[in-house]
């Protein structure tokens, strides 16, 4: 009886213990220390609308297995979904004068969405590609284009996929700021 007692309880214990080794990690993918000098002309004037991600892009981290399987890191997750932390991107870069934000009525809308936020395991690459629209607010003419970067990460340490998420996403950013600077 005593013996089956202190059984249960170590493997309860046993238990108790694996299930909070499971507990999954969170990770920000740090964007770049910007460059010392701010934009001489940030642009015309934009007001920042819609950002969007696609479904299966939550917290969790997304590896990119093959051309058309994807996978689900159940252990690491993201700090903030890759939409939020695309937005505070694109937001930090108008505070440092990269982007001219604008509410005013004849500003042009910029949407974002964030179709892909992956580490490619086959390439030893963080991947973020994200789709934008401009449309003018006087012409009613709406462009649209998609900007991808990828960096090295080795997928085996989170620290590296962390920061070479941080930097695809710092390009893809600046890229994006550069076309909207172009009008």
């Amino acid at each position: 009886m005593r013996l089956s007692f202190l059984l249960t309880i170590l493997i309860a214990a046993g238990c108790l213990s694996k299930e909070d080794a499971l507990q999954p990690r969170y990770f920000h993918p740090r964007l770049p220390a910007p460059d010392a000098g701010a934009v001489a002309d940030p642009g015309r004037p934009v007001r920042f609308g819609r950002v969007s991600a696609a479904p299966y892009l939550e917290a969790r981290v997304v590896w990119r297995v093959s051309k058309h399987e994807i996978g689900f890191d159940e252990n690491h997750r993201w700090a903030a979904p890759p939409d939020l932390m695309a937005q505070d991107a694109l937001g930090g870069l108008a505070e440092r004068g990269g982007i001219h934000r604008s509410e005013a009525s004849d500003a042009a809308d910029l949407e974002i969405h964030v179709a892909a936020f992956e580490v490619d395991l086959g390439a030893g690459q963080a991947l973020v590609r994200i789709r934008a629209s401009l449309r003018d607010s006087m012409s009613r003419e709406t462009r649209y284009r998609t900007f991808e970067a990828r960096h090295d990460a080795d997928a085996k340490d989170m620290e590296s996929v962390a920061q070479g998420m941080g930097e695809a996403l710092q390009e893809v950013v600046e890229a994006i700021a550069a076309w909207v600077r172009q009008g």
